[in-house]
Protein backbone atom coordinates (compact mmCIF):
# COMPACT_ATOMS: atom_id res chain seq x y z
CA UNK A 1 0.00 0.00 0.00
CA UNK A 2 1.29 3.61 -0.73
CA UNK A 3 2.13 6.19 1.80
CA UNK A 4 4.11 7.12 4.92
CA UNK A 5 3.96 4.95 7.92
CA UNK A 6 2.63 6.36 10.86
CA UNK A 7 6.14 6.68 13.06
CA UNK A 8 7.71 8.50 9.86
CA UNK A 9 4.91 10.66 9.42
CA UNK A 10 4.89 12.36 12.75
CA UNK A 11 8.57 13.00 12.79
CA UNK A 12 8.18 15.28 9.59
CA UNK A 13 8.36 19.21 9.50
CA UNK A 14 4.69 18.72 7.72
CA UNK A 15 3.18 17.06 10.09
CA UNK A 16 4.15 19.13 13.04
CA UNK A 17 3.52 22.38 11.07
CA UNK A 18 0.13 21.29 9.97
CA UNK A 19 -1.20 19.77 13.53
CA UNK A 20 0.79 23.05 15.35
CA UNK A 21 -1.11 25.25 13.10
CA UNK A 22 -4.50 23.53 13.40
CA UNK A 23 -4.25 24.29 17.16
CA UNK A 24 -4.57 27.81 16.90
CA UNK A 25 -6.65 27.59 13.66
CA UNK A 26 -9.21 26.00 15.46
CA UNK A 27 -9.26 26.90 18.79
CA UNK A 28 -9.91 30.87 17.11
CA UNK A 29 -12.36 29.09 14.77
CA UNK A 30 -14.39 27.30 18.11
CA UNK A 31 -14.33 29.56 20.15
CA UNK A 32 -15.43 32.33 17.79
CA UNK A 33 -17.98 30.43 17.05
CA UNK A 34 -19.56 29.39 20.15
CA UNK A 35 -19.37 33.23 21.32
CA UNK A 36 -20.73 34.76 18.51
CA UNK A 37 -24.51 35.32 18.86
CA UNK A 38 -23.97 36.62 22.46
CA UNK A 39 -21.66 39.67 20.98
CA UNK A 40 -23.87 40.00 18.07
CA UNK A 41 -26.74 39.99 20.59
CA UNK A 42 -25.25 42.81 22.51
CA UNK A 43 -23.65 45.26 20.04
CA UNK A 44 -27.44 45.00 17.91
CA UNK A 45 -30.13 42.68 19.00
CA UNK A 46 -31.75 39.97 19.02
CA UNK A 47 -32.95 39.44 15.83
CA UNK A 48 -29.43 40.41 13.95
CA UNK A 49 -28.36 37.71 16.28
CA UNK A 50 -30.37 35.33 14.47
CA UNK A 51 -29.80 36.53 11.10
CA UNK A 52 -25.74 36.22 12.09
CA UNK A 53 -26.27 32.46 12.27
CA UNK A 54 -28.28 32.21 8.86
CA UNK A 55 -25.48 34.09 7.24
CA UNK A 56 -22.51 32.20 9.02
CA UNK A 57 -23.76 29.19 8.17
CA UNK A 58 -25.15 29.63 5.02
CA UNK A 59 -21.87 30.93 3.75
CA UNK A 60 -20.42 27.70 5.19
CA UNK A 61 -21.76 25.83 2.90
CA UNK A 62 -21.55 27.51 -0.29
CA UNK A 63 -18.22 27.95 0.07
CA UNK A 64 -17.22 24.27 0.44
CA UNK A 65 -19.50 23.71 -2.46
CA UNK A 66 -16.68 26.46 -4.05
CA UNK A 67 -13.89 25.16 -2.68
CA UNK A 68 -14.49 21.59 -3.84
CA UNK A 69 -13.86 23.31 -7.21
CA UNK A 70 -11.10 24.88 -6.16
CA UNK A 71 -8.90 22.60 -4.66
CA UNK A 72 -7.79 20.08 -7.05
CA UNK A 73 -6.26 23.23 -8.87
CA UNK A 74 -4.45 24.45 -6.25
CA UNK A 75 -1.51 23.98 -3.47
CA UNK A 76 -3.57 22.38 -0.79
CA UNK A 77 -0.79 23.88 1.73
CA UNK A 78 -1.16 27.88 0.10
CA UNK A 79 -5.30 27.35 0.27
CA UNK A 80 -5.17 26.37 3.78
CA UNK A 81 -3.05 28.82 4.48
CA UNK A 82 -5.21 31.92 2.75
CA UNK A 83 -8.28 30.49 4.91
CA UNK A 84 -6.39 30.81 7.63
CA UNK A 85 -5.38 34.24 6.79
CA UNK A 86 -8.95 35.20 5.70
CA UNK A 87 -10.13 33.86 9.57
CA UNK A 88 -8.11 36.47 10.90
CA UNK A 89 -9.08 38.80 8.84
CA UNK A 90 -12.66 37.97 9.94
CA UNK A 91 -11.97 38.18 13.26
CA UNK A 92 -10.41 41.08 13.57
CA UNK A 93 -13.68 42.49 11.53
CA UNK A 94 -16.04 41.20 13.73
CA UNK A 95 -13.89 42.54 17.14
CA UNK A 96 -13.66 46.33 15.96
CA UNK A 97 -17.19 46.73 14.08
CA UNK A 98 -19.90 47.53 15.67
CA UNK A 99 -22.54 48.38 13.02
CA UNK A 100 -25.10 45.36 11.97
CA UNK A 101 -23.29 45.80 8.54
CA UNK A 102 -20.07 45.88 9.43
CA UNK A 103 -20.76 42.93 11.75
CA UNK A 104 -22.57 40.81 9.08
CA UNK A 105 -19.93 41.33 6.17
CA UNK A 106 -17.32 40.47 8.84
CA UNK A 107 -19.74 37.20 9.58
CA UNK A 108 -20.04 36.15 6.40
CA UNK A 109 -15.86 35.90 5.61
CA UNK A 110 -15.91 33.96 8.90
CA UNK A 111 -18.65 31.73 7.34
CA UNK A 112 -16.38 31.01 4.02
CA UNK A 113 -13.70 29.65 6.29
CA UNK A 114 -15.86 27.29 8.56
CA UNK A 115 -15.64 23.64 7.39
CA UNK A 116 -13.30 24.47 4.58
CA UNK A 117 -11.05 24.68 7.64
CA UNK A 118 -11.72 21.43 9.00
CA UNK A 119 -11.86 19.32 5.92
CA UNK A 120 -8.51 21.18 5.09
CA UNK A 121 -7.00 19.05 7.67
CA UNK A 122 -7.45 15.55 6.74
CA UNK A 123 -7.57 16.49 2.87
CA UNK A 124 -3.69 17.59 3.56
CA UNK A 125 -2.64 14.55 5.21
CA UNK A 126 -3.89 12.35 2.78
CA UNK A 127 -2.46 14.02 -0.10
CA UNK A 128 1.16 14.21 1.91
CA UNK A 129 1.31 10.41 3.58
CA UNK A 130 -1.24 8.66 1.71
CA UNK A 131 -3.21 5.62 2.35
CA UNK A 132 -0.95 3.60 4.29
CA UNK A 133 -1.53 5.15 7.67
CA UNK A 134 -3.96 7.65 6.71
CA UNK A 135 -6.36 6.81 9.62
CA UNK A 136 -3.91 6.89 12.16
CA UNK A 137 -2.30 9.72 11.18
CA UNK A 138 -5.36 11.70 11.05
CA UNK A 139 -6.22 10.73 14.56
CA UNK A 140 -2.81 11.26 16.09
CA UNK A 141 -2.96 15.05 14.57
CA UNK A 142 -6.71 15.38 14.75
CA UNK A 143 -6.27 14.62 18.84
CA UNK A 144 -3.19 17.04 19.22
CA UNK A 145 -5.24 19.78 17.44
CA UNK A 146 -8.58 18.97 19.39
CA UNK A 147 -6.41 20.99 22.39
CA UNK A 148 -6.77 23.96 20.30
CA UNK A 149 -10.66 23.15 19.75
CA UNK A 150 -10.79 22.81 23.91
CA UNK A 151 -9.25 25.65 24.91
CA UNK A 152 -10.40 28.07 22.43
CA UNK A 153 -14.03 29.23 23.88
CA UNK A 154 -12.14 29.22 26.72
CA UNK A 155 -9.63 31.90 26.25
CA UNK A 156 -12.22 33.71 24.55
CA UNK A 157 -14.58 33.58 27.40
CA UNK A 158 -11.56 34.20 29.58
CA UNK A 159 -10.67 37.49 27.73
CA UNK A 160 -14.52 39.16 27.73
CA UNK A 161 -14.44 38.07 31.40
CA UNK A 162 -10.94 40.06 32.06
CA UNK A 163 -11.34 42.96 29.21
CA UNK A 164 -15.01 43.90 30.01
CA UNK A 165 -16.05 42.91 26.20
CA UNK A 166 -15.66 41.08 23.06
CA UNK A 167 -13.09 43.22 21.19
CA UNK A 168 -9.97 41.80 22.97
CA UNK A 169 -11.68 38.26 22.93
CA UNK A 170 -11.64 38.51 19.21
CA UNK A 171 -8.53 40.54 18.13
CA UNK A 172 -6.80 37.39 20.05
CA UNK A 173 -8.47 34.90 18.01
CA UNK A 174 -7.51 36.90 14.86
CA UNK A 175 -3.92 36.59 16.10
CA UNK A 176 -4.53 32.74 16.72
CA UNK A 177 -5.72 32.49 13.20
CA UNK A 178 -2.47 34.53 11.86
CA UNK A 179 -0.61 31.73 14.02
CA UNK A 180 -1.84 29.30 12.34
CA UNK A 181 -1.44 30.59 8.85
CA UNK A 182 2.01 31.29 9.85
CA UNK A 183 2.70 27.43 11.22
CA UNK A 184 0.83 26.10 8.09
CA UNK A 185 3.07 28.22 5.38
CA UNK A 186 5.98 26.41 6.54
CA UNK A 187 4.45 22.94 6.46
CA UNK A 188 5.95 23.02 2.67
CA UNK A 189 3.66 21.39 0.27
CA UNK A 190 1.18 18.71 0.64
CA UNK A 191 1.77 17.04 -2.87
CA UNK A 192 4.40 14.21 -2.58
CA UNK A 193 5.47 15.08 -6.32
CA UNK A 194 6.58 18.04 -4.51
CA UNK A 195 8.47 17.06 -1.37
CA UNK A 196 12.06 16.89 -1.73
CA UNK A 197 12.68 15.37 2.14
Amino acid sequence: ILGTPLNDAVQTKFFRAVTVGYIFALGAQVGGALQLVKLVEERTNRSTAILATVVMSSMSIVSRFVAGRIIPRVDMTRFTVGLAALQGLSMAGIALNESRIGLLLSIALFGVTIGNMVMMQSLLIAERFGVRDYPRIAARSGLISFSGTALGPLLLGWLYDVAGGYRAAYLAAATCSLLGAAMFSLAGPASVDEVTN
